[in-house]
């Protein structure tokens, strides 16, 4: 991979998330590695991202992962349709819990490009 851009809102996680990643991946592989703590609901996320996308704020992302955070996002449906920071051919990956005794399933959409 060129590069991993992981952003959550509380820095607690990415610190846990950060420590993981020194464990599974090689030490010039973490270097790769982007830890950016913010709110994706930001107006000016694009902006915010930026330095991490090469400062290129037209470049969006390849892939974007879920885990149970989505539905602890207001609006989250809107979440799922946002397309400002992706690409044309982004891959979702949602791993949603339906309810505290249900197996968890994961969905994949993938957008085509326009």
């Amino acid at each position: 991979f060129e590069r991993i851009v992981v952003l959550d809102i509380c820095p607690e996680l990415l610190a846990i998330g950060e420590e993981n990643a020194k464990r599974s991946f090689t030490p010039s592989q973490f270097e790769r590695i982007r830890w950016v703590c913010l709110d994706i609901n930001s107006p000016n996320v694009r902006a915010l991202l930026a330095p991490h996308l090469r400062n290129d704020l037209t470049r969006g992302f390849d892939a974007v992962t879920f885990s149970y955070s989505l539905t602890m996002i207001p609006q989250w449906e809107q979440a799922l349709e946002s397309a400002s920071i992706l690409t044309p051919s982004c891959l979702y990956h949602c791993r949603i819990m339906k309810s505290l005794i249900d197996v968890p399933f994961s969905v994949y959409v993938s957008k085509s490009a326009t």
